[in-house]
């Protein structure tokens, strides 16, 4: 009788069932959660002394944290998730759920955070480049003429009306 390997779309843990050679594989429910969406997985199989279940399901465990992780980087920018000590037992499949579920959010947030840094990168080039153009030789003598007609007109004197 073939043992059939379900992970559980919900919680991500391993049921295993035996199965009979004239059954149809069905679906399982979880054993952790109880939910019955459950997909039957390609295991393989051991011949006498192999690892354990225990030590393969710490070892998918492991595995899908990096795929969890290597998904928050990719869709949401996140680059490092650290479980808070107060953050009430979570763990870090909830903490990931949290960020999916606030995800969209997230990076609405950092899309309008991107869209203020460039309005204020051009204004500060805009800025930049009025200040350039006043130092321009050109336009320097044109400041420094029309700085001296100014105080010509000042001293002149005005005739009476």
């Amino acid at each position: 009788m073939p043992i059939y390997e379900y992970v559980c779309k919900e919680c991500d843990s391993i049921t295993e069932t035996l199965v009979g050679i004239n059954e149809r594989p069905k679906k399982v429910e979880c054993e952790e959660c109880g939910s019955k969406d459950t997909e039957r997985k390609v295991s393989t199989f051991a011949m006498g002394q192999g690892p354990t279940n225990e030590f393969r399901k710490q070892h998918d465990e492991a595995r899908r944290e990096m795929e969890m992780r290597s998904d928050l980087k990719e869709t949401y920018g996140v680059e490092k998730v650290s479980i808070l000590p107060n953050s009430e037992g979570k763990g870090f499949k909830e903490t990931y759920n949290d960020i999916k579920d606030r995800g969209s959010m997230i990076k609405d947030q950092m899309q309008t955070q991107s869209a203020i840094n460039q309005k204020k990168t051009k204004k500060k080039q805009r800025k930049w480049m009025e200040g350039a153009l006043k130092r321009t030789p050109q336009r320097r003598i044109e400041m420094a003429d029309r700085k001296k007609k100014e105080a010509f007109e000042k001293r002149a004197i005005k005739p009476l009306t």
